[in-house]
């Protein structure tokens, strides 16, 4: 193959934006991301992927949150345990600190719709976590993963997000402040996709796969419904 003049920073985004990575990781193995995305384009029969500009994509992702990829320092070392479904990269906010939050992480999850008694039990959970040294990840989600965020901040400890959509909005879109104060306090908020990228079902389900390879330990926190005979 030619060689390109496309980075395998932005290559790796332009794949990202198109493929899964066990879609590409065969040709990966054997040529560099530049070149899998110009063969990409090639094989392309609907032209859809000819009319993608990468770098221009790129560049402008970039002024929304960075990109990091499997070779730089701050990568985190857990998702080489995907194998082939290793992510390509990952959009972050707060990336430097990702080394240090990824070390000790406990994911902190469960109902959207809690009680006060399980709001309270979060906030009990999330507490003895952050002050045991070890990092609360999350959602932005209503309920449980919220309030595990909050509970975090509010004794002065970094959490992490992780979001199932682009880093240009929040999912939910009122929790756009609480998006931004999680790097703005020294932690950081992760995401498999680019800006302008929607929450779907699909989107969900990665980014719930994300967070518990990245945790050490999931808490699950649910309601228990009335026990029948």
């Amino acid at each position: 193959m030619p060689t390109s003049t496309l980075s395998d920073r932005a290559a790796r985004a332009a794949l990202t934006a198109h493929f899964t990575p066990d879609q590409v990781a065969a040709d990966l193995a054997r040529h560099s991301p530049a070149d899998v995305w110009h063969l990409r384009v090639r094989l392309d029969g609907s032209g859809r992927l000819a009319q993608y500009r990468p770098r221009a994509e790129f560049d402008t992702a970039q002024l929304t949150c960075r990109f990091i990829i499997p070779s730089d320092e701050v990568w985190p070392a857990a998702l080489a345990n995907l194998g082939p479904d290793c992510p390509l990269g990952l959009w972050v906010r707060g990336g430097d600190q990702l080394p240090q939050l990824t070390g000790h992480t406990v994911a902190v999850t469960g109902n959207r719709n809690p009680t006060k008694r399980a709001i309270a039990r979060t906030q009990a959970f999330a507490t003895a976590i952050a002050e045991a040294g070890h990092t609360v990840t999350a959602t932005l989600a209503y309920g449980v993963d919220s309030a595990a965020h909050r509970a975090a901040a509010q004794r002065g400890h970094a959490s992490l997000a992780v979001l199932p959509c682009g880093m240009d909005r929040a999912h939910p879109h009122d929790h756009a402040q609480l998006l931004s104060s999680i790097p703005a306090s020294g932690g950081a908020v992760v995401s498999l996709y680019r800006p302008g990228t929607a929450a779907s079902g699909a989107t969900l389900k990665a980014s719930s796969r994300l967070m518990a390879t990245l945790a050490h330990a999931v808490v699950r926190l649910t309601r228990a419904g009335r026990w029948r005979r």
